[in-house]
């Protein structure tokens, strides 16, 4: 008989409820547990960091000899990656699937709330196994993590004032609202940005009955009015266009040199921030999230879960030059005509010292402004980038609206502006694209649309329109307002194009021969630092006359921007080639043609 103990452990004292149970069903086992009150709670925190946590915690009980270990914490359970588990000296088992298996047995009309911290209730794990119990059933969950210790410590009841309190902070709101608590809520995404239009109202009846009980009549004292119809600015076409295109440029590099890589990508029309395809890759099948979450949260390097469009930041390398340029020549540092020589080598005009090499080593020789973005002269961009400094950089940067959110509905990451320590100057650095400045694809690709629309700089946003159930009544529109704009001279705006056409014309004319429209472009090519690979940034805009899409591209671990050009071709044709897309919204149980 192995006498050794059970190990138990849980973020806090919580899992205290556990170890009584297992006296209960157990009495003869000894019991080790372990609660790691010094960091409660685990369920704010992202996954990578539970993770780590319970393997620090399961490396204690493993010390202590344990025969068994049980993760009595709900977010563990939830995250801890099933195959290391598996791997694990001794048997393991969180407490997901008793907990599932509790709730089938005790609903009586299949429906079930689950309650828990936000790395629980995110991970889906609950739902996918009570959905394998009982496909039917109806599944309402939301983060609550100050009712996860009442629950477990039998304080969960209406007659306590704690759980009043509890209950009136989380759930007020929502009743303010109108809210059942059966109703289904949009939670992340697009549902949870337009919940607001898509719920609708609830009516109220009235039944009659006679002494029999039989119903005698039925009338509506309030008329339900059905949620609104969104439509959105992406259009499903051309969102797998863009998708298949990115997948296409990074599963051909992986073919050939066998790295691991992501990437993503985001076109906006120009002069209205609409969000007209965002594309990451990896990507996953929405439709089996909750079945496939461990899996997919489990994957630490291709990190399928983030939306690298939204909430991926780079540096963007050289990708920036182009507002540079715009910069310098309306700060008044350069002219239009103004030529420079590029031997190599920049050096820092002062006794500061230091400098930088223009990636073309023999240097470009005379450049312009124009001349200088075609040729991507380091050299050049360091010099505007020195005569501006870095608070004029930052506050042009920002006005593009670099460094901040773009207004997007399902939210992004800000990013950040360039920066430097105290007592240096890293401005000649930061105006090609360096100096630990990071933006999402869709910053860019917004902060290009900005620019080539003569400095309209709307927000980015993906509603387009709200319409009643029947389709019959425009209830909303989506915000095409100009949040500032940037007075951009025609002839420094018609440089500044000329340098980007000079790519497509150029150095990159072999795949843009086959392109449906004249475009603008520029490649960045973004240091990481170390032994890591450089990342690849694309960013275009067509037609170069009269320029309707700007389109952000980024490849991780890709050595050069060049190498992402066939997925930015691919996008310009997919769009340009398109037929119309603009069609009538249909209401809901219209027959479709």
């Amino acid at each position: 008989m192995d006498t050794r103990p059970i190990g138990v452990f849980d973020s806090g004292l919580g899992g205290l409820t556990a170890v009584r149970q297992l006296r209960r069903v157990l009495p003869g086992e000894d019991i080790v547990y372990f609660g790691d009150t010094g960091r409660v709670p685990y369920g704010s925190r992202g996954r990578d960091i539970i993770v780590q946590y319970a393997r620090q915690d399961i490396r204690f009980l493993l010390q202590q000899d344990v025969k068994f270990i049980i993760a009595a914490c709900g977010t563990v359970s939830s995250t801890y990656p099933p195959e290391e588990a598996a791997r694990l000296p001794v048997p393991f088992t969180g407490v997901v699937g008793a907990t599932a298996r509790a709730a089938v047995d005790a609903t009586r009309n299949k429906k079930v709330g689950i309650i828990g911290t936000a790395a629980t209730v995110r991970s889906g794990s609950y739902a996918a196994v009570i959905r394998d119990m009982m496909p039917d059933v109806q599944i309402f969950a939301r983060a609550c993590p100050m009712f996860v210790p009442l629950v477990e410590n039998g304080y969960f009841n209406d007659g306590n004032p704690v759980t009043k309190l509890i209950i009136a902070e989380y759930l007020q709101e929502l009743k303010d609202a109108g809210y059942a608590m059966n109703d289904s809520i949009g939670l992340f995404g697009a549902e949870s940005a337009f919940e607001s239009y898509l719920r609708g109202t609830n009516g109220r009846r009235v039944v009659s009955f006679n002494d029999q009980g039989k119903v005698t009549g039925e009338t509506y004292s309030v008329e339900p009015v059905p949620g609104g119809t969104v439509s959105l600015t992406i259009d499903e076409g051309f969102q797998r266009d863009v998708e298949d295109a990115l997948a296409s440029v990074i599963e051909g590099l992986t073919a050939k040199d066998g790295i691991t890589r992501g990437g993503a990508a985001a076109v906006i029309q120009v002069g209205t921030g609409e969000v007209l395809a965002l594309a990451s890759y990896p990507d996953y099948d929405l439709s089996r999230y909750f079945q496939d979450y461990q899996t997919l949260s489990a994957d630490s390097e291709g990190r399928p879960l983030v939306n690298r469009a939204t909430n991926g930041t780079y540096p963007p390398g050289s990708t920036l030059k182009p507002i540079t340029a715009f910069a310098a020549l309306d700060s008044g540092v350069t002219t239009l005509s103004e030529a420079l020589f590029d031997s190599g080598h920049w050096t820092y005009p002062s006794s500061w010292g230091g400098g930088l090499n223009c990636w073309k080593r023999s240097g470009h020789g005379k450049v312009t402004v124009t001349s200088a973005i075609t040729g991507s002269c380091n050299y050049y961009f360091a010099e505007m980038g020195y005569r501006m400094g870095m608070t004029t950089l930052r506050d042009y940067y920002s006005a593009f609206g670099l460094g901040s959110k773009t207004g997007i509905e399902i939210g992004d990451a800000a990013g950040s502006l360039p920066s430097q320590p105290e007592g240096q100057d890293l401005a000649p650095w930061a105006a090609f694209g360096q100096a630990n400045q990071l933006y999402s694809p869709i910053q860019l690709a917004n902060a290009l649309a900005t620019l080539v629309s003569g400095g309209q700089h709307c927000p980015a946003h993906l509603l387009k329109e709200v319409r009643s159930a029947d389709g019959g009544e425009v209830l909303a529109l989506g915000d095409s307002t100009t949040l500032n704009t940037i007075d951009i001279q025609p002839e420094y705006l018609d440089a500044i194009k000329k340098g980007m056409l000079g790519y497509t014309t150029g150095s990159l004319a072999g795949y843009f021969k086959d392109c449906v429209v004249t475009a603008g472009a520029k490649t960045g090519t973004a240091q990481m630092g170390g032994d890591a690979e450089n990342n690849g940034i694309f960013v275009c805009f067509g037609p170069y006359e009269d320029p309707e899409i700007a389109v952000a591209i980024v490849v991780e671990k890709t050595k050069a921007g060049a190498n992402i050009t066939p997925a930015a071709v691919q996008i310009l044709n997919a769009w340009f080639s398109a037929p119309e897309i603009d069609t009538p919204i249909q209401g809901e149980n219209t027959l479709l043609p």
